[in-house]
């Protein structure tokens, strides 16, 4: 049977991991590219890790299908600087380079993704940018 002390040991335990799990997943991104791969396609990366740019680019604009066919997302800042990304074997590109806070546009394989605000922030599949929901999600075609 566990006493009380037992219990409360246990569970200062589960929490101290659980704090430690959740700092080791805030880290920074390095960079996308072929050969390389992540997880949770479609979900705002920079939920959990540090970075400057970073979403997942789909087959269409309504569809849930990812592009493993690494194609390249070119993001002209407002400032001028053009940075090219080659998304991963998820579908997934992310980014350390660039400054997003002075708007910019992002085009992949000829299709500009249209922006309804100034964007201030590189995390294109945060909840109300590129989502699927009211805009439609980052897509090749």
């Amino acid at each position: 049977m566990f006493t009380r002390k037992a219990l409360c040991y246990s569970f200062t335990i589960m929490l101290a991991v659980a704090i430690g799990a959740c700092g080791e997943e805030k880290k920074n991104l390095s960079e996308s590219g072929s050969g390389k791969s992540s997880h949770n396609a479609g979900a705002d990366c920079m939920y959990c890790h540090a970075g400057k740019y970073a979403g997942t680019v789909f087959l269409s604009a309504t569809c849930c299908i990812t592009a493993t066919t690494n194609p390249v997302v070119v993001i002209k800042e407002a400032s001028g600087a053009v940075i090219e990304i080659v998304t991963d074997n998820s579908g997934n590109f992310y980014t350390q380079r660039g400054d997003p806070s002075g708007g910019y546009t992002a085009t992949i394989k000829g299709n500009t993704i249209g922006m309804i605000t100034k964007p201030t922030g590189g995390a294109c599949s945060s909840k109300g940018c590129h989502d699927g929901a009211p805009t439609p999600l980052v897509y090749i075609n």
